[in-house]
């Protein structure tokens, strides 16, 4: 990834990918290509994985999300795989206009631009008097949805 992308929804800093490289020590050239070498041929080795050809792009977050850890970055994914696989109920489609209703109960937001440390910032409030089994596992299935929006569409952010 040699830019990142632009989207309506999400601003970054400038330099925030050479500074999150840096800081992970992802920066010398070839480096980030090796790791995500090596990433993509394990992925590739796993039987167990229903999808395999994940965007170079990804993995690089993946990486990075992971602190430059390529064996973290492993774990993650496998751990994603068979989340996917147990419990795909949380993995449907979910139609953010129609089915998140629930701003009586839960107000949260992504804030669209970065912070200075290039951090980003979810906030929530729970503002609710009573919970259901349907309310919380609609807003997990939200929260999944979220995450998968802002870890594989292309947020990058130092994690702490």
């Amino acid at each position: 990834m040699d830019s990142l992308p632009t989207t309506n929804l999400l601003e970054f800093n400038k330099d925030a990918l050479q500074i999150i490289r840096k800081d992970y020590n992802l920066d010398k050239p070839g480096s980030m290509d090796q790791a995500i070498d090596i990433l993509q041929e394990w992925v590739k080795k796993q039987n167990h994985f229903e999808k395999k050809d994940y965007p170079r792009e990804y993995l690089e977050r993946r990486i990075i999300f992971c602190k430059g850890s390529v064996e973290r970055a492993k774990s993650k994914i496998d751990r994603n795989c068979t989340l996917r696989t147990l419990m795909p109920q949380f993995y449907k489609y979910v139609d953010f206009k129609t089915e998140y209703k629930y701003s009586d109960i839960v107000w949260d937001g992504l804030l669209p631009k970065m912070t200075d440390d290039y951090y980003r910032i979810y906030v929530v409030k729970n503002v609710g008097k009573r919970f259901d089994k349907d309310i919380v596992m609609s807003y997990f299935r939200w929260l999944i949805a979220v995450r998968i929006f802002v870890s594989s569409f292309q947020t990058l952010v130092r994690v702490s």
